[in-house]
């Protein structure tokens, strides 16, 4: 029966060979895949904590952003006249509880990923949870939030629970396990990241990025967002290039050679390695939030088999070394070493042919959306209709990917939020009890409470989203009353201003910065009172 076997495979056409050997590299190793499943739903975990910090001011009606701003935001004049559909589960209560209920469903979803319990269920359901909270705020979001969005659409066609899943241990072996996954959706998920890199780069096709090599000097001169260690970099100018160059040339070249048929093995193990070093520089450096986190999970589906199967070797030799006199140590690790590195591991699910049709659809709208959105943006032969836009917004597959491209900000500054009193005292809004901050404060980042209301104020410095200055002021005013007016008349609001010291980037051989006041909002209380809140 071998033989016949072994005579019937030589017999394949070599059509059929070639054919696999090109689509190899879009196959994920399904122990890669169990290590995606366990970061994403860490990711999405750790983001729900973050997140309910802020619970009341970011998503209830007594927030920075209630519902009757989000629903402005659909109607934003930043759309062109076409009103923007963005449905969330969020928007259905504007009281506290019911927000906090809704993350604690999500987060049980989450957990239920994270150890691989109904596995394709949870990833589903955190799917919904996920495009629901997104919609709910778009203003605290950045490109992390965007690529655990679209990465979550498409882990829905995965057989995620394949390995190191409870799903795993519940289900029987089957005759025709396997390691690695070969399916429309192993290639959307490989094929969305590239896509990530490649639209970055070419967004950054400008000289700032590839001629002079200044760009990660004006990346790390964003006081908002730069680090202790982004600041001791800014003394080697020369190594600062060196990074730019980097930077720029990988985000081209790597998920190219990730992707080469002839180079998926340790080739494509070494740009996953490469990846991981430039985002935890990013994350040593510049304050983004989840933006690397979420990265470096992403490249775990990009592990190829090699790897694996190298750290089970070493794995299995080391521990034999070492625990090979203890019995039940020796037991425990080797049932571990079977389950991790070399027990067979079985898809828990395929797509028939309507699903794979439908994966098929979303990563061919998905590649017309990112050239629309990115190589052929302000060309209006190439302009699509409005109607395009519904099913990425229904799907949470919007993406646009300028990370600091095309060129990163040559400005930046800090918030002074400056309340007047009934009794005539000036007040900081945002730090009670602290000076108001006129001169520039030694660390600016420190000054936001995390990096959600860094951007959510970095957002509301831009004249595209200057409608929402009056629900934050407004959010200023009710907080101080409700905290410190304690029933005192005199100790009351009276007016709001909110101004914003833009400091302008010097350039390298030039240290003169230009800082300009800039008044975003001013009004009293009571006029405020009447037509400002929503």
């Amino acid at each position: 029966m071998a033989q016949v076997q072994q005579q019937t495979g030589r017999r394949e056409p070599w059509p059929r060979r070639a054919a696999r050997g090109l689509l190899q590299p879009l196959a994920i190793d399904v122990r890669s895949l169990a290590a995606y499943r366990i970061g994403v739903a860490a990711m999405l975990l750790v983001d729900l904590a973050s997140r309910a910090r802020d619970l009341a001011d970011h998503y209830s009606d007594r927030g920075a952003f209630p519902r009757t701003a989000r629903i402005a935001f659909d109607h934003a004049p930043m759309f062109g006249g076409h009103p923007r559909f963005g449905w969330s589960l969020h928007m259905l209560s504007g009281e506290t509880w019911a927000q906090a209920v809704l993350f604690a469903v999500a987060a049980c979803f989450a957990a239920g990923m994270l150890v691989g319990y109904r596995t394709r269920l949870c990833t589903i359901a955190s799917w919904l949870f996920l495009v629901s909270l997104h919609a709910r705020n778009p203003l605290v979001l950045d490109a992390g939030d965007t690529l655990l969005r679209t990465i979550m659409f498409w882990s829905m066609f995965l057989p995620l629970g394949a390995a190191i899943s409870i799903d795993r241990r519940l289900r029987p072996a089957s005759g025709s396990e396997r390691r690695e996954v070969l399916s429309i959706g192993s290639a959307a998920l490989l094929l969305q990241i590239a896509m990530m890199y490649w639209c970055t780069a070419f967004a950054k096709y400008v000289p700032v990025w590839n001629r002079d090599y200044l760009a990660v000097y004006y990346v790390l001169n964003v006081d908002a967002i730069v680090k202790p260690w982004g600041r001791w970099l800014l003394q080697f100018p020369d190594a600062l290039r060196w990074l730019t160059f980097c930077t720029y040339w990988l985000e081209w070249l790597g998920p190219a050679i990730a992707l080469a048929p002839c180079l998926a093995r340790w080739p494509r193990a070494c740009v996953v390695f490469a990846f991981w070093a430039l985002h935890s520089g990013m994350a040593l450096t510049i304050q983004l939030g989840i933006l690397p986190w979420i990265v470096m999970v992403a490249w775990l589906a990009f592990l190829p088999s090699v790897v694996w199967d190298t750290l089970g070797r070493f794995w299995g030799e080391t521990t034999r070394r070492a625990f090979g006199h203890q019995p039940t140590i020796g037991r425990f690790v080797a049932t571990l070493d079977r389950s991790l590195f070399r027990r067979p591991a079985a898809p828990d699910f395929r797509l028939g042919r309507l699903g794979g049709a439908f994966v098929a659809a979303m990563l061919g709208y998905t590649a017309v959306w990112n050239v629309s959105e990115t190589f052929c943006s302000g060309r209006d032969e190439f302009k699509l209709p409005p109607s395009w836009r519904l099913p990425a917004q229904i799907t949470g597959l919007e993406q646009w990917w300028f990370m600091f491209a095309p060129a990163p900000m040559t400005n930046d500054g800090w918030y002074v939020l400056k309340g007047v009193l009934e009794d005539g005292n000036v007040v900081n809004l945002w730090a009670p009890g602290e000076p108001l901050p006129v001169a520039k404060p030694k660390r600016v980042g420190a000054t936001y409470r995390n990096q959600r209301w860094c951007r959510y104020l970095m957002c509301l410095m831009e004249p595209t989203y200057d409608i929402f200055l009056p629900d934050f002021a407004h959010w200023l005013q009710r907080r101080w009353d409700e905290r410190y007016a304690a029933g005192r008349p005199e100790k009351r609001v009276k007016s709001v201003e909110i101004i914003y010291q833009l400091e302008e980037t010097p350039a390298p051989d030039d240290v003169r910065p230009i800082i300009t006041s800039m008044i975003l909002w001013k009004n009293e209380y009571e006029a405020f009172a009447g037509s400002g809140a929503r």
